[in-house]
């Protein structure tokens, strides 16, 4: 009988090991991929989960809640695996609020890299814009389709990450910006299906995010409806060995 509760305390116990282990990442369906910021493992350090502020989506919604980190990209770092099916170009937009203050220039912007095969700012059809300090074997910058030939956003940034800002006051919006005062829309080109990465990280204090959309070229619905449910979760480790793209 010993024996036997020994045996399934070292099943449970290595169960308990491989659950931990697992790495679940959002499908991306028909072009669309829906996630909730509070869908990740544990809250990290400097971030704040809430309810305070209504008409969030989901179960809550996250707010950073420590010091600024205005030239500082990388701190208390959010990271949601995604598995594309549908190669092709993608826009990003995230649901966000100032959670403090009048102000409509503080507190309205967080850090975002994509770990995908293009990551980029695009005005128009003609004006692109790359992160700062990016890695061009990492991020294939699409600069050949700007204009004039200045890739460069207007603000800070630094190692492949943008600073994304929201525009006017206001609860609740999926107003997506790069490039001060020069406001370019977020693109991520994905040249095959596979596992990548989202990366958030903390720059304004009480700047909120409640959810994020990727949605293709081809979609035709609207990535915007606040009653679209979030996209499944799947074991990535169980399809994919190789790690990110």
């Amino acid at each position: 009988m010993k024996l036997i509760k020994i045996l399934i305390l070292v099943v449970f116990l290595f169960y308990k090991e491989a659950i931990a282990a697992q790495t679940l990442g959002f499908l991306e369906e028909d072009g669309l991929l829906v996630i909730e910021i509070e869908s990740i493992a544990e809250v990290p350090t400097g971030w704040a989960e809430e309810i305070d502020f209504v008409g969030y989506t989901g179960s809550s919604y996250f707010r950073y809640a420590a010091n600024n980190q205005l030239n500082n990209p990388g701190v208390d770092l959010l990271e949601y695996p995604i598995f594309i099916q549908t190669a092709g170009r993608y826009k990003f937009q995230w649901r966000n609020l100032i959670a403090e203050g009048a102000s409509t220039t503080d507190a309205n912007d967080s850090w975002l890299r994509i770990r995908a095969d293009a990551f980029y700012g695009l005005q128009g059809n003609n004006s692109i814009v790359c992160p700062k300090g990016y890695d061009s074997d990492l991020n294939d910058c699409p600069i050949d389709l700007d204009d004039d030939g200045n890739v460069t956003p207007n603000g800070s940034g630094s190692d492949g990450w943008f600073k994304v800002y929201r525009s006017g006051a206001g609860d609740w919006v999926w107003s997506t910006n790069t490039s001060d005062n020069d406001g370019h829309r977020i693109y991520v080109q994905f040249d095959s299906p596979g596992v990548y990465l989202i990366q958030v990280s903390g720059r304004s204090k009480d700047h909120a995010i409640d959810r994020m959309v990727l949605f293709n070229d081809d979609y035709t619905g609207d990535p915007l409806d606040d009653q679209l449910s979030e996209s499944s979760m799947i074991d990535i480790d169980l399809i994919f060995k190789d790690g990110y793209e």
